[in-house]
């Protein structure tokens, strides 16, 4: 007989803690709230979405780590510091990390 440990961490937001700071544009903020965007193809946008809940769940730029598919490195070149995740090979969320949240979050073509 085979025994199997499975290790689960469980991220819950608390409504004393804002998670997401602020959002860089009004895009971001929609799609972090649900909200239609126009002219942006659906799959690109459910995934943007996931990420942004992946980052308002996050309590340590440690956690972003995780799936490997996010490919979280530190941007050259800003001061702050500032952070970026994969959607696919056009599109990034890009923040700062300040204590336990996201600030400035953008979603944004890496191309442009």
């Amino acid at each position: 007989m085979i025994y199997v440990t499975v290790c689960v961490t469980v991220l819950q937001t608390t409504k004393d803690r804002l998670m997401l700071g602020s959002f860089k544009d009004r895009t971001t903020r929609r799609i972090f709230n649900g909200e239609k965007v126009a002219g942006l193809d659906q799959s690109v946008y459910n995934r943007a979405r996931r990420k942004l809940q992946q980052l308002e769940a996050a309590t340590s730029i440690e956690d972003l780590y995780f799936p490997p598919s996010n490919k979280l490195h530190a941007l050259q070149g800003y001061s702050p510091t500032r952070y970026s995740i994969r959607i696919n090979q056009q599109w990034r969320v890009s923040f700062e990390w300040w204590g336990d949240r996201a600030e400035n979050v953008l979603f944004e073509d890496y191309h442009r």
